[in-house]
């Protein structure tokens, strides 16, 4: 009887660990790539949608911050971040509107973060590091042209520091870049899993032979 009990208690745990590794390791932001951040946040948009080319083609460039730029905070879990584009042959309202307008779109990795109206926008960003596209989206919100990108990290401030945004002094593809801690490795839990399940049938097996028959 013991055998058994502890025998499904050795299973039940190292179900309960395998699952754990699963999502810990699905809850991971990897670190973006700062050799494709261009191609990067192309794939996040329509291939289908319209590139015009030459030299009245709308373009959008992000002025600031620069890629590699690390900003320092002490706020909560937002850092407040000033960003700035610079559009050409787009014409953009320049405030805010509730009628449909030609506007661009702030990227955060994969997911829409911001819509704008005009060249300065304020947005909260999340302590790490990210990749942030700019895209522009005319009235009827479809994606127009290529994206541009930059690589930006976010930290919070310690007692002994000032909140400050550090330019960054490398190029792109040296940009600095913090990766995210790692969680214990799915091959340990498992093994640390079956190691509980061994122990449990071998306690077991030994209350099984002490009991008398």
């Amino acid at each position: 009887m013991h055998k058994r009990v502890i025998w499904k208690i050795g299973v039940v745990v190292c179900i309960l660990m395998v699952i754990l590794a699963a999502l810990t390791v699905q809850a991971q932001t990897p670190t973006p790539n700062p050799d494709t951040l261009l191609q990067d946040c192309s794939r996040n948009l329509r291939p289908d949608r319209l590139i015009p080319t030459g030299p009245d083609a709308p373009s959008i460039k992000i002025i600031a911050p620069t890629t590699g730029t690390i900003i320092v905070s002490d706020e909560t879990t937002l850092a407040n971040v000033d960003f700035t584009v610079e559009v050409h042959n787009w014409d953009l309202p320049g405030h805010y509107t509730e009628q449909d307008a030609p506007h661009w779109h702030l990227w955060l990795n994969d997911s829409v973060w911001g819509m704008f109206y005009q060249t300065q926008a304020l947005s909260g960003v999340p302590y790490g590091t990210w990749r942030m596209c700019a895209s522009l989206g005319d009235a009827n919100h479809n994606d127009i042209g290529m994206p541009d990108a930059i690589l930006l990290t976010v930290k919070r401030r310690d007692a002994q520091s000032a909140t400050v945004t550090i330019q960054p002094t490398v190029t792109p593809a040296a940009a600095p870049s913090s990766a995210p801690s790692q969680p214990l490795p799915v091959p340990l839990i498992i093994a640390l899993g079956l190691i509980v399940l061994f122990m449990g049938f071998i306690l077991g097996r030994r209350r099984s032979n002490k009991s008398p028959s």
